[in-house]
């Protein structure tokens, strides 16, 4: 009752009423009250310890469950009768004490933290229909004093062991506890209660760590508002002395506000306010006249009030230096605090203020006299024997003198009386070993405090480098970047000494590196994506330091971010004085994420981009000092130059070669190709470099060294084979017919090749000798002894089977060796298990081969075998989705197109010539695709692609066009023709390269003879394409009529372009008539065809759909396979569009001279649509 009569009467008291003796003796009751609670919740708790014990031995329900409903209402009610009365009993405490004592304020604030966001453990167990917990806590108003407790803005720093999302709650449930007091119980709580709550919400959105700034503003503005009653209420804040207290604060908060968003003049304006308004006051003034308030009397106590009074004089004068420091007024702030000191001699917050200002001075290099820094301190230090800071300073300015010793043992005393103190800490960890600190770490972090993030941090750092215990350190930085001294030290007046000596002056935030360590720990423990966050945040916090940067780039590389990667990497490379390690590994991090971004680009086609991240690379790695070296780099260098056989020719022709690259150049090969032959040689003259770095590797090492010797030995080997494939692609290797430009039949022919094979293969021998077992390295041998002996070749594939069941490289390998030698039965069961096995490009690749060896056997049934070309071309473009390969493309573009010849006179003739249609242009592009990707080497695939250019000419819309096309096409012919006939130059001599392959054993197994090029058709097509050259002349250009257009459109009505031929003829004969009259009649019926016209394209080409095949009648006894893909309806050619609206555009124009610009915008969109639209360029006047 006691309690409740307390809490219920505030506001009565508050008002300033007359009221009964008894209510204002209700404070005196309080320390009674407490201790009877107490002793009534130690006999319950033994009463239900009790029964508890009884109901065991009955073995019937728990007491708990057996409880009633009144008894849960009880112990409800007694619950938050005990809680409230233990915080008023510990103030209480306190304010009877001779003197107040910080620490025990501090410790009030701390369990008051504690007991609010923990809440009442018990307290869900008694909820009852009776009475609800939100209720019992609004009768005793128990979550209101937790938040005057733990908020102790008045005299502590506001909210000093909460975070932002702890101190909303607390806020919350203060703000719900009033609400339901008046809905409830019938109280309306005060203005200053409101207050109070408005201004904690604003320190709390002011100072810590997440708040709204904005919101901060508004709410003392609001606050000040009311405490000068300018909103309009009346009596708004009790008595003047608790209005003065409270303006002192929300002035206090803004000038705080003000220096974090870095405007010192309205912090210094809103500071010396509140120091005006503190120094005006008395804080020793008789307050008998004033009532005391029963749940926040503690700001009307004496002794407290005293202390609110230092504490908010100490805090504005701070303020108020700061201001002037920042604006660099340090004469202003050294006279201000000065004659502070002098206005109150021995106020011990004066003197430390101006202590520290003189420390702050020194240490940042201005003229200031070191012995009255330190005397200053020392009178601090004197004055209050029991104060931490005056100690940590003189720790301060001892260390900036090279004082060790005496600095250590200040920083020892400033931790005996304080062992959290941030300042004390830090220094002290500048100056012992890591492992010495860790004892003060633990007793800091025992002292549950705001600001020991520091010793959180150390002893993160002692478990992850000294112990290796990364978990335990996470748990360690984790607290840290909780604690205000380590993510806000701007917030403590002392925050400016965390890190403002030149020992450990930096320009990276505290906040920011425990993010990068913490972040170190989580990629250790292989959390990668924890660890980029991590980065994240630490880049958002400050300026990182260019080893964080390296193992950011390291996490992005681990995470497959390349181009972040490199970014960061540039960043590394871009900073000044950066230690040479760093250089080579931010060099060597970025090469490796260039050569992931350049096998990127190559599968996506995007050749230039591919070539300029590999120079990039190789750039950064030979930047470095080539005499300290290692054998990474080496090898990732070899990497690099070893990529580039993936680029075709044309690519290196602007990468310059070095001086006797040219040196034995084949003379039968390009410039290109042979610059691109270069490019490789460098690679293989770093992997026998990187090969001597390995073998000189010590004993010690001898595991590592095996593994090295054989991965490069097998690297090299893939380098030389990889020349061998460039020379032989260049010939024309894969091109069949007759051209015997195979690499097993320019092995024989070419020394140049032969050497190349043999080196491979004595390179992949060798690392099978160091690492029998590698099975990369029999399946190199294997690729390279198949142009030599395919027998041995299985075998080398087999055996990398044996080691390593589950690489696909082998499998797919053995497959195309068995569908070469038309062993079609064994290659599809390779692949039907390498299809279990790994989803590969050559996989696909395989099966369209298959599928186009069985279309052979459907000679007679046309379209049996479009039925198996068209699931070839699926094959091809399942293996174009994995990887652009060359094979794939040049297999698409043949068997793409349609291969029965009947369709086009079956009745599904509309379909049938929309999917020619589609299947040629699909065909024309893949073989575009894959002359750009091989650089055109290929003998067979050039012929094709010449006369799919002759047919594209046949077909193009434009005569001048068709010409150039179909001139193109016959020379790409001749080029290729001329290629086949010519013999293989052999300039070099033979290097003597020994091997144990006898090549003789292999001449027994031949694959068949794949024939000759159909040399007849390609005659016949080239005859074809002169004739129509010949006729390509004004003269024997195909004229029409305007009959002929007319009849043209009367037989096609719906045609756009039968009607856009029939304008021209319109417009052309309209020139040609002398009748003013009979022209514009003819030019009006020309601008209604060309309207017509332009509607029917424009419809045709915006409303295309997909045109399904028909079904054909099949019998069960002759089932065929056969396609029913969709295909887009036909698709007006851009020319056509682009004329059809210059044309009505050039119309519409005469009719309205005096309005041509309202048709500019169409004419622009045609010529885009057509560039050599020469009707479109004459009216734009270009």
């Amino acid at each position: 009752a006691i309690i409740v009569a307390s809490w219920m009467c505030e506001p009565i008291v508050g008002s300033g009423d007359n009221v009964s003796n008894e209510i204002n003796n209700l404070s005196k009751l309080l320390s009674d009250a407490q201790r009877l609670l107490t002793a009534c919740k130690v006999g319950r708790v033994e009463e239900k310890r009790l029964l508890d014990e009884k109901n065991k031995e009955e073995s019937v329900l728990s007491s708990k469950e057996s409880q009633s409903d009144l008894e849960k209402k009880l112990a409800l009610r007694l619950e938050c009768a005990i809680e409230t009365s233990c915080c008023r009993a510990e103030i209480d405490s306190v304010l009877d004490a001779d003197g107040v004592d910080i620490n025990a304020i501090t410790a009030i604030a701390r369990r008051a933290t504690i007991s609010a966001t923990g809440g009442f453990k018990n307290i869900a167990d008694c909820n009852s229909p009776l009475l609800s917990a939100s209720s019992s806590k609004a009768l005793f108003g128990t979550p209101y004093l937790h938040f005057l407790s733990v908020w102790s803005g008045m005299y502590l720093s506001p909210w000093p062991y909460c975070n932002v999302g702890q101190a909303r709650a607390i806020l919350k449930q203060a703000r719900d506890a009033l609400r339901l007091s008046a809905k409830y119980w019938g109280r309306r709580s005060s203005n200053l209660e409101d207050l109070l709550l408005d201004i904690g919400e604003a320190d709390l959105e002011n100072v810590l760590l997440g708040g709204n700034a904005d919101a901060s503003s508004r709410l003392y503005h609001q606050a000040l508002a009311k405490l000068e009653g300018k909103d309009g209420e009346e009596n708004a804040s009790g008595n003047a002395l608790v209005r003065e207290k409270l303006k002192v604060q929300c002035l206090i908060g803004l000038a705080r506000q003000s220096l974090s968003v870095g405007n010192p003049e309205v912090a210094e304006t809103h500071a010396r306010s509140a120091l005006n308004m503190l120094l005006s006051s008395d804080p020793t003034l008789n307050q008998g006249g004033v009532p005391t308030l029963l749940c926040s009397h503690a700001w009307c106590a004496p002794a407290l009030n005293q202390l609110r009074h230092s504490h908010q004089l100490c805090s504005s004068r701070q303020l108020v230096a700061e201001s002037c420091i920042q604006s660099s007024r340090f004469d202003d702030a050294r006279s201000f605090l000065t004659d502070a000191v002098k206005e109150v001699p021995g106020n011990f917050d004066a003197a430390f203020s101006l202590a520290s200002f003189y420390l702050r001075m020194q240490c940042m290099g201005k003229e200031s006299d070191e012995n009255e820094t330190r005397k200053s301190l020392l009178r601090a230090a004197k004055m209050d024997t029991s104060k931490a800071s005056p100690f940590a300073l003189l720790g301060i300015w001892y260390e900036s003198k090279n004082d060790a010793k005496r600095a250590e043992g200040c920083y020892q005393k400033a931790l005996s009386l304080d062992a959290s103190h941030p300042v004390a800490g830090r220094g002290l960890q500048r100056l012992i070993a890591l492992e010495d600190l860790v004892p003060h770490c633990k007793k800091a972090i025992e002292q549950n405090s705001p600001v020991n993030g520091w010793a959180w941090q150390a002893l993160g750092e002692s478990k992850a480098l000294h112990e290796g215990d990364d978990s335990t350190a996470v748990i360690c930085f984790q607290q840290a970047l909780r604690c205000r001294d380590i993510q806000s030290p701007s917030s403590d007046m002392l925050g400016a000494f965390y890190s403002y000596t030149e020992l450990a002056a930096t320009v990276h935030s505290e906040a920011s590196m425990t993010w990068v360590e913490l972040a170190t720990c989580y990629r250790r423990m292989g959390k990668y994506s924890a660890a980029l966050r991590a980065y994240e945040e630490a880049a958002s916090t400050g300026t990182l330091p260019p080893a964080a940067l390296c193992s950011w780039a390291q996490c992005d590389l681990d995470l497959g971010l390349y181009a972040e990667a490199a970014e960061k990497c540039d960043d590394v490379l871009a900073c000044e004085d950066c230690p040479t390690g760093l250089i080579r590994m931010a060099s060597y991090i970025e090469a490796e994420a260039l050569l992931s971004i350049a096998r990127t680009d190559i599968q996506g086609g995007k050749n230039g981009s591919c070539r300029s991240h590999l120079v990039k690379a190789i750039t950064r790695l030979e930047g470095l000092c080539p005499q300290n070296s290692t054998y990474c780099e080496i090898k990732l260098l070899g990497d690099l130059y070893s990529f580039g056989e993936a680029l075709p020719p044309y690519v290196f022709d602007q990468i310059p070669s070095g001086e006797g690259d040219a040196l034995g150049a084949d003379s039968s090969l390009s410039t290109e190709v042979e610059d691109k032959i270069s490019f490789l040689q460098k690679g293989e003259e770093a992997y026998a470099k990187a090969l001597e770095l390995a073998a000189r590797m010590d004993d010690q090492e001898e595991g590592d060294k095996i593994f090295l010797l054989a991965a490069t030995g097998t690297d090299l080997g893939i380098n030389l084979l990889s020349q061998a494939r460039t020379i032989a692609v260049a010939h024309g290797d894969g091109s069949g017919g007759d051209t015997k430009t195979a690499i097993a039949d320019l092995t024989a022919e070419s020394d140049r090749v032969k050497d190349l094979i043999l080196r491979s293969i004595n390179a992949f021998s060798q690392a099978i000798d160091h690492s029998p077992n590698d099975a990369g390295a029999w399946c190199g041998l294997g690729s390279a002894l198949i142009f030599v002996d395919p027998l041995l070749s299985q075998h080398a594939f087999c055996r990398a089977l044996q080691i390593d069941k589950s690489i696909a490289e082998p499998l797919s390998s053995i497959a195309l060796l068995y569908a070469d030698y038309d062993k079609t039965d064994k290659s599809a069961e390779i692949l039907d298990a390498l299809t279990q096995l790994e989803d590969t490009p050559l996989m696909w690749i395989g099966r369209g081969l298959l599928l186009e060896k069985t279309s052979r056997a459907w000679h007679d049934s046309p379209a049996s075998r479009e039925g198996c070309l068209t699931r070839a071309s699926d094959a091809y473009r399942a293996s174009l989705q994995i990887m652009q390969h060359p094979a794939a493309l040049l297999g698409l573009s043949l068997t793409c197109r349609r291969a029965d010849a009947d369709v086009q006179t079956s009745n599904d003739k509309l379909y049938s010539s929309l999917a020619d249609h589609s299947s040629k242009v699909e065909s024309r592009i893949s073989m575009t695709l894959h002359q750009s990707t091989t650089g055109g080497g290929n003998i067979g695939a050039s012929m094709i692609d010449g006369l799919f250019r002759i047919e594209e000419g046949l077909d193009a819309v434009d005569s001048s066009e068709a010409s150039r096309m179909i001139k193109e096409g016959v020379k790409r012919i001749e080029q290729a023709r001329s290629r086949s006939s010519s013999k293989i130059s052999n300039d070099i001599t033979s290097s003597g390269t020994k091997c144990e392959i006898n090549f003789s054993s292999a001449a027994s197994l031949q694959k068949k003879d794949n024939g000759e090029f159909p040399n007849d058709g390609i005659e016949k097509s080239l005859s074809e394409a002169a004739r129509d050259l010949a006729l390509d002349s004004p003269a024997a250009v195909q004229e029409y009529s305007l009959d002929q257009a007319r009849n043209a459109v009367v037989l096609n009505p719906d045609s756009g372009e039968s009607w856009l031929l029939l304008a021209k003829e319109l417009t052309q004969a309209a020139s040609s008539l002398n009748d003013a009259a009979a022209t514009s009649e003819t030019l009006s019926s020309a601008k209604a065809a060309a309207d017509k016209a332009l509607d029917l394209l424009q419809d045709q080409l915006l409303n295309a759909c997909l045109v399904a095949p028909r079904r054909k009648v099949v019998h069960h006894e002759n089932l065929i396979e056969y396609s029913e893909k969709s295909v887009v309806s036909a698709i007006p050619p851009s020319p056509l569009v682009s004329d059809a609206m210059s044309l009505v555009c050039w119309l519409g124009s005469m009719d309205e001279e005096n309005q041509p610009q309202r048709y500019c915008a169409t004419l622009q969109e045609s010529l885009l649509l057509n560039p050599l639209n020469e009707v479109a360029a004459t009216a734009l006047g270009l």
